[in-house]
């Protein structure tokens, strides 16, 4: 009769390992969860727990990316794939496999990205996951866009979008008319730019999605400054810049003042344009922001 219990206590020994991981993944990646994950992963190994093993290598997958080793990160959700198509569990095979995809999206190797989500939608489809067919439309329209592709990109957005509305879930639909609205500004059509930009605010609205509200309005200020209505766009940013310092969104505080300063450098008021990208200088060294810090001091 100890068999069972020794079994339970095999079992509940690698859930605690891997549980420990993901646990301390939650802090931020640390030594703490690869060292947790590594033991799940090896207790699975002694004992023959497979999908422990496979929720170990997932987690340990994307920490390593997190971290810039690719490398090690496909690597080891190579090896959570197939354990995961041993176990025949197929929705976290297509997860484990969009993973795979995003290191590839990442690393700009957009067509075996592509064919990676490809075969997730597939799976996701037959298993009718709807969260996984939604994450992976985007990410696939994501590619499309990069590529220039429009129409494709649209058609991926739009079946993200038609999911989203279908479970009247907001930070989705947020999400999916703000992707729309960035398909439409870079064809450089104004006014269905805004009109999706306007559709992701008012869905923030609603649910009270602060970020996302600071960023559609962000992103409407971008179309009027784009077709030189200087006011509209100021108006914008600094209805923005207000969400963000009040949400203390640093990251998009910067992107405001940098903004605000674009236009005033447009308006030839010179000394207003000097204060702003002073603003967003010194908000990217807070965030120690490489990239935004060099467009300030280029500004």
């Amino acid at each position: 009769s100890s068999e069972p219990v020794k079994i339970k206590g095999i079992n509940a020994k690698g859930s605690y390992f891997a549980g420990m991981g993901y646990y301390y993944d939650q802090a931020g990646p640390s030594d703490s969860s690869i060292y947790f994950l590594d033991r799940a992963n090896e207790w699975g190994l002694k004992y023959g727990l497979e999908s422990t093993r496979a929720e170990a290598l997932n987690g340990l997958g994307m920490i390593y990316q997190t971290g810039g080793d690719n490398e090690k990160a496909i690597k080891a959700l190579e090896e959570c794939r197939l354990l995961f198509k041993k176990l025949k569990n197929e929705s976290g095979y297509a997860y484990c496999q969009n993973n795979i995809a995003f290191i590839y999206q990442s690393e700009g190797k957009a067509d075996k990205a592509l064919s990676y989500f490809n075969n997730s939608l597939k799976i996701f489809n037959k298993i009718k996951e709807e969260q996984g067919i939604a994450y992976t439309h985007i990410n696939i329209g994501y590619i499309y866009r990069k590529k220039g592709d429009v129409k494709s990109a649209l058609e991926h957005f739009q079946a993200h979008q038609k999911l989203v509305e279908k479970n009247n879930d907001i930070t989705g639909m947020a999400s999916a008319y703000n992707n729309i609205g960035a398909l439409f500004k870079d064809i450089q059509d104004t006014a269905m730019a805004k009109f999706y930009y306007n559709k992701s605010y008012e869905t923030s609205l609603k649910g009270g999605l602060v970020q996302s509200m600071a960023t559609a309005i962000l992103n409407i200020g971008q179309v009027m400054n784009d077709a030189k209505n200087y006011p509209a766009a100021l108006a914008n940013f600094r209805k923005s810049l207000a969400l963000t310092i009040k949400a203390n969104e640093k990251q998009l505080t910067a992107s405001n003042y940098g903004n605000i300063g674009n236009v005033y450098l447009k308006l030839n008021m010179v000394d207003s344009a000097e204060v702003y990208y002073n603003l967003a200088y010194n908000t990217y060294k807070e965030l120690n922001a490489a990239e935004g810090l060099a467009n300030s001091i280029r500004n």
